[in-house]
């Protein structure tokens, strides 16, 4: 039934990209839809669906551009390629193929005429946190079925850290994941829709965004809230109050974490009781060999330049940290690339900032689901184009 429907949004999505140029539900498909269940273990991510349409449009229409985003994208890209010729056994060529679609979609949507793109990038988010919003109630009511569905149309092999959501040990969720097979994921969604509805100015959408974060209790999404919030008041009161109010505003994030917390530990649940701190030492301590990162830290100071490309060496995650897995992948030379993407094409430090802060404990870099993320910087550089002209 889902991969019907599944197709069935697909086919909807070109009608729409073909006869209204709206990518609206191209977006939707690519960052909420389930994979595509062939048969038994056998999965296809529906984003390779709209590659080849992409391509077309490219080689015979010649819709397609190149910006100055894309194109760092593609340059960490043929990196990570040439990195990879080191050790051909080991090349993870899913991933290959992964990353190239990602960079493909990333460019055709920022190929969008400024005020079209503008104007489904906003329908895009307001669809995407009611649906999440939805589905995090349904979640909250009726935990047991809304797991099972997850589970059963979302969890693939390659999506086996899915959840952690708590049901597992107490019978009812302690982190919602809406719309997505990690909480992780839901968090990151939080994030950047919280900061596209600051810059729109559209504060019901930015609460809802936010209420959605806390439901994930992830610590990446505490540190990022902070931010946000600062950026809210930014927005709100002007630059210069900002700073008149951080402090109390600071006091006020982490005692509603804190509440947050009080519940959880009343539940039983503990573990996530060190807020922000072992969000980042779990992910850095090199002294335990038992944590995620220590492999992929410790190989990638064996080649520290150039990095190992996609080729996994054995014990190695890729998937916690986006600024682990570049270094590992890419080495200094992929870290500085990135940042060179990023203050190339953003002058939005805080922006910025919460990128970084994303990166440290969640790996958004060649992700579809993550895709919006970076669209915001068009948006970023649109929204300034038209104040300086104004």
């Amino acid at each position: 039934m889902v991969l019907y429907l599944t197709l069935f949004f697909f086919v909807l999505a070109h009608y729409f990209l073909i006869k209204k140029s709206d990518f609206t539900l191209l977006l939707l498909v690519i960052v909420l839809a389930p994979p595509l269940k062939l048969s038994g273990d056998l999965y296809f991510s529906n984003h390779h669906l709209f590659v080849p349409y992409i391509i077309f449009e490219f080689l015979f229409k010649s819709k397609l551009s190149f910006n100055r985003i894309s194109g760092i994208y593609l340059g960490i890209f043929g990196l990570l390629l040439f990195s990879s010729l080191k050790q051909v056994s080991l090349i993870k060529y899913n991933s290959i193929i992964g990353s190239f679609s990602y960079i493909v979609i990333l460019t055709y949507l920022l190929s969008f005429h400024r005020q079209k793109f503008e104007q489904c990038l906003t329908r895009f988010f307001k669809i995407a946190v009611i649906l999440n919003g939805l589905v995090v109630a349904w979640q909250y009511i009726s935990p047991e079925a809304s797991y099972n569905f997850i589970q059963e149309y979302y969890f693939t092999e390659s999506n086996n850290t899915s959840f952690g959501t708590g049901i597992e040990w107490y019978g009812f969720l302690i982190r919602y994941t809406g719309l997505f097979f990690s909480p992780l994921l839901l968090a990151g969604f939080s994030v950047y829709s919280a900061y596209f509805f600051i810059l729109q100015r559209k504060w019901v959408f930015f609460i809802i965004s936010v209420v959605l974060g806390f439901f994930t209790v992830s610590k990446s999404f505490y540190a990022c809230v902070i931010v946000l919030m600062i950026s809210f008041i930014g927005q709100k009161l002007g630059r210069q109050k900002t700073i008149i109010f951080s402090i109390p505003l600071l006091i006020a994030c982490f005692l509603l974490i804190g509440v947050f917390q009080s519940y959880l530990v009343s539940k039983g649940f503990s573990d996530f009781y060190e807020v922000i701190g072992r969000a980042y030492s779990s992910r850095y301590n090199l002294s335990s060999s038992d944590l995620l990162n220590y492999y992929t830290l410790k190989y990638s100071f064996e080649s520290p330049i150039i990095g190992h490309g996609f080729s996994i060496l054995p014990k190695v995650f890729i998937g916690d940290s986006a600024l682990v897995d570049l270094f590992y992948q890419g080495g200094i030379i992929g870290i500085v690339t990135y940042f060179v993407l990023l203050f190339r094409t953003n002058i939005d430090y805080l922006y910025i900032v919460l990128l970084i802060i994303l990166g440290l404990g969640i790996n958004y870099l060649f992700s579809t689901a993550y895709i919006p993320l970076f669209l915001i910087s068009k948006y970023i550089l649109n929204q300034q184009i038209v104040n300086t002209n104004a």
